[in-house]
């Protein structure tokens, strides 16, 4: 399904955080946990990057959009549905509790950045006012 499918690409993208287009252990370690999962970097390795398309250094999209269609035939829709929710997205597959900001910063001087989850503030509310 289409929606299915950018939805995955969207969670790809979240996790992504550092925009090369492929999800590192930590990165894809970040992701499970947010399925309230755990894997360790050996697992990672033989159960993810040597069965799914991916480089030398992480999951590439087509291998995260193959993992997701094997956990769905693994697992069964209902389980996904609940993966779904926990990243955060309702069963119209609207995101409803974050949004992805790409902010590129340049400075002469060494800067340091935090990223917060917003969900806790009025920020969404914010965000609205000005559209």
């Amino acid at each position: 399904h289409e929606l299915v499918e950018s939805t995955v690409n969207d969670i790809f993208r979240k996790f992504d955080m550092l925009l090369n287009r492929e999800l590192s252990y930590i990165e894809f370690k970040g992701f499970y946990e947010c399925l309230n999962k755990n894997i360790s970097e050996k697992e990672f390795k033989t159960s993810i990057l040597d069965k799914y398309a991916s480089t030398a250094k992480g999951l590439a999209l087509r291998g995260f959009k193959d993992f997701f269609k094997d956990s769905i035939a693994q697992y069964g829709e209902d389980t996904i549905w609940q993966w779904f929710e926990l990243l955060g997205y309702d069963r119209d597959l609207y995101s409803i509790r974050s949004r992805c900001f790409i902010l590129t910063l340049h400075s002469e001087n060494e800067i340091s950045v935090t990223v917060r989850d917003a969900i806790q503030t009025d920020l969404d509310d914010r965000a609205n006012i000005l559209l």
